[in-house]
Order: C-alpha cells, then sequence, then structure tokens
C-alpha cells in the first residue's frame, strides 16, 4: 500500500510517497521539497504535480501549517483537482 506524507512546515514544504508491504517498515519511493515564501498551498500544488501519477492515496499531514488543509479531505484521501495524483 502506498502512503503520501505532506509537511506544510513554517519555510518549507516536505511530500513523500511511502510503500509499505504487510509488516515490513516503509519504504520512502519519491521525495519533494521546496521554500514555500508563504505560498504554502500553491507550493503544495506545484509538488503534487511533479509527482508521478499514483492515483488516490491516503494521505497524512504534519508541520506548523497543517491546518490549512482542513476541509479539503474526502474519505481519508484528498486529490487536489489539477493534481497528478
Amino acid at each position: 500500500m502506498k502512503t503520501l506524507g505532506i509537511d506544510l512546515g513554517t519555510s518549507t514544504v516536505k511530500l513523500a510517497v511511502l510503500s509499505s508491504e504487510g509488516e515490513a517498515d516503509p519504504v520512502i519511493e519519491r521525495l519533494w521539497s521546496a521554500t514555500h515564501y508563504g505560498l504554502v498551498l500553491e507550493t503544495l500544488l506545484e509538488g503534487l504535480e511533479e509527482l508521478p501519477s499514483e492515483g488516490p492515496l491516503p494521505v497524512t499531514v504534519t508541520g506548523a501549517n497543517s491546518t490549512m488543509l482542513r476541509g479539503l479531505e474526502t474519505a481519508g484521501t484528498m486529490t487536489p483537482p489539477s493534481s497528478n495524483l
């Protein structure tokens, strides 16, 4: 199973696609990071567009700016309108 990890920090946005099989520790398949210069959501969408298409994924969000995503989730998955995910 794959999972998307999102960290919306005070200065950067970081994305990680993790893959886990059974009880094995997750493996990081893809990483992305960028400084957001105060444009958190715009930077997040840029990062999501750069990741390879994986279809809808379960999402875990952390970071100082994580509350910006409240109301964007549906049934444990998030698919931004113009994203490849």
